[in-house]
């Protein structure tokens, strides 16, 4: 089964970090579509930001677990 899912991420943790981005915007899209409320008082605006910087960060390291050539550097 495990392989099975690696595999479905062609063993790219940047394919999985990207799919589960993509996952999650179509959840949150589809719960605003229903209820156009229910995020505006639940989410602080303020958190756009620091998601855009933490997932900026996470797709970074994802991306520099898979190459041999960055993860070599000193």
């Amino acid at each position: 089964m495990w392989d099975r899912i690696k595999r479905f991420f062609k063993r790219s943790e940047t394919i999985f970090v990207a799919r589960l981005q993509m996952f999650g915007a179509a959840v949150i899209t589809v719960l605003a579509t229903l209820d156009p409320n229910m995020f505006a008082d639940s989410i602080p605006t303020g958190w756009l930001p620091i998601y855009m910087v933490v997932s900026g960060l996470v797709t970074e390291i994802a991306r520099r677990l898979r190459d041999e050539e960055l993860r070599n550097r000193s």
